[in-house]
């Protein structure tokens, strides 16, 4: 299936949502559509207008955008007044400021967490779910992610890459050893150069190894017709990234995102009647599947799509997800 065609924002903005904050957003589509949000990863991603392109604008009210401290939201980076809690508050200020009643909430990664907890704290506004690459936040998908035992043992030489530069004693917790360098260091330049290495890590664990390579290679043919100011400026780019992404990523990890360890499954009584559609990647090696499955299992109205093909990078499910937003998910409201 193929992606629809780019349409551009009607509305977009900073909306100020209290403690120094404003959050940037953009909305497209059919004013009079079914409202859906998506949410993106992270935490410390940002929103992508592409991202709309896997929304029928004719019959969609698309609304995109960045959490706090990241992408276009202001200050870039700010992990004061930080959490998912200031979060789910944006969502409902920004629902009010649109004048949307109930929306359909997606999101990927990061954004399936807080999708699932937003859902939790608001049902009454939730017309269905559509996420996928499930994060439930859990220490052992963290521990997962930074361990040798984890994502290690399938990409060895990448990990050992990761853990380049840190001490043997270091090494016996690299979450603790990242997090201090890039949140607990004065030296920025310390800390960026620590978030590159770790946001160089996760890249390679996002997609399967085939298409990463192919992505490569239209990379550094690119790279061929660049000049060096082009060239320089894609490099700040990337380390920009890279810094807010760690740098709120790591914040949010270390206060276990800001919730209870296993709440999201435990309070699955408050949305079961919320229909909820999950797609996740087979070989997915950020996320295993098998928080997908424990969440398909524990909703009684759910339905699940493995992507055999596919790792976390949502390009890998896009025929899935154009078939889960525009074919299942239009047709429910709760």
């Amino acid at each position: 299936m193929d992606v629809f065609d780019f349409v551009e924002a009607d509305d977009f903005g900073l909306l100020d949502v209290g403690d120094g904050h404003s959050i940037y957003y953009e909305v497209s589509g059919n004013p009079k559509g079914m409202p859906v949000v998506r949410l993106h990863g992270g935490p410390g991603a940002n929103s992508n207008p592409k991202n709309k392109q896997v929304f029928d604008p004719d019959k969609f009210r698309i609304v995109l955008f960045d959490q706090r401290g990241c992408g276009n939201s202001k200050p870039k980076g700010s992990i004061k007044n930080n959490t998912t809690q200031h979060l789910m508050a944006d969502m409902e200020k920004l629902r009010e400021h649109l004048g949307i009643e109930k929306w359909a909430v997606t999101g990927g990664s990061w954004g399936s967490t807080l999708a699932l907890l937003y859902a939790q704290a608001h049902p009454e506004r939730v017309l269905a779910l559509g996420i996928y690459g499930i994060f439930l936040a859990e220490k052992k998908a963290v521990n997962w992610l930074y361990g040798a035992e984890g994502s290690g043992r399938f990409f060895p030489d990448a990990y050992a890459d990761f853990v380049a530069g840190f001490d043997e004693d270091e090494r016996t917790d690299m979450f603790k050893a990242y997090a201090k360098r890039v949140l607990d260091t004065d030296s920025e330049t310390f800390a960026k150069q620590a978030a590159v290495q770790f946001s160089t890590y996760v890249g390679k664990l996002c997609g399967m190894e085939e298409n990463q390579l192919v992505e490569q290679r239209k990379y550094d043919e690119a790279k061929l017709t660049m000049t060096d100011a082009e060239k320089a400026e894609a490099q700040a780019s990337f380390e920009e990234f890279a810094w807010v992404h760690s740098r709120l990523e790591m914040h949010y990890e270390r206060e276990n995102f800001f919730i209870d360890e296993g709440q999201i499954l435990a309070n699955m009584e408050a949305i079961k009647h919320i229909p909820l559609y999950i797609c996740h990647g087979r070989y997915d090696m950020v996320c295993p599947a098998e928080g997908a499955y424990r969440l398909y299992r524990a909703h009684p109205n759910s339905q699940l799509t493995l992507v055999p093909t596919a790792g976390h990078s949502s390009s890998e499910m896009k025929d899935e997800l154009l078939d889960m937003f525009n074919n299942k998910l239009i047709n429910h409201k709760v």
